[in-house]
């Protein structure tokens, strides 16, 4: 129920980066769009926009959850932050999975090019003091971004399967407001982390 969808695997060469760490990031929303059933991704907005935008966005999807994923390793991080942007919850939360449980103080940061994402890219740079290599997707081009795509999916359905079996267990359904999702959002990054193995036969948390 969670996750039949297959996803496309996509060859990224560690040696054109000269052994530099890329780890991507985008938002997403998990409450569904009426009718479909389905998560909707973040949409990118303009940087006039941006403010509204995103709070209109939480009014009716929920709050934004920042996805973030070590591409090489397959270390997989999703917190629900109160809104995108240099928020500081997500701001301090970002710094602290890049420098103090990736041991990071050098990679290269990739994201889609919406003002929202790119400010908090500046803003972990400035709270981490850590050198990122700038690198941003094409504009209008989202799926050559496509590693922070997958990791978006692989998050969702971590979610959706996760949500499944405790709403199985409690006999009934979660309201999107309960806090307890925002943890569950959490510890479904770190179950992918944890327990996902790879091709090489090694998790991300054993890389």
């Amino acid at each position: 129920m969670g996750q039949a969808q297959e996803d496309p695997h996509r060859k990224d060469s560690k040696e054109k980066r000269e052994g530099v760490s890329l780890v991507v990031m985008d938002y997403m929303y998990m409450k569904s769009k009426e009718g479909t059933g389905r998560e909707v991704e973040a949409e990118e907005s303009s940087e006039e926009e941006e403010d509204g935008e995103s709070d209109a966005e939480s009014k009716k999807f929920g709050l934004p959850t920042l996805v973030m994923r070590d591409v090489d390793r397959g270390v997989t991080f999703a917190t629900t932050v109160p809104r995108k942007g240099k928020d500081p919850f997500g701001v301090r939360r970002a710094s602290r999975d890049i420098t103090k449980v990736l041991g990071l103080k050098r990679l290269i940061l990739k994201c889609d090019q919406e003002p929202a994402i790119l400010d908090l890219k500046e803003a972990i740079r400035l709270e981490s003091g850590i050198e990122i290599i700038d690198e941003e997707s094409m504009v209008g081009d989202s799926a050559s971004n496509g590693a922070a795509e997958n990791a978006v999916k692989r998050v969702q359905g971590k979610v959706r399967s996760i949500k499944s079996g405790l709403e199985r267990r409690l006999k009934q359904k979660l309201p999107e407001d309960r806090p307890i999702l925002a943890w569950l959002i959490r510890h479904a990054g770190a179950c992918i982390t944890r327990y996902e193995v790879g091709a090489d036969g090694m998790t991300g948390h054993k890389r």
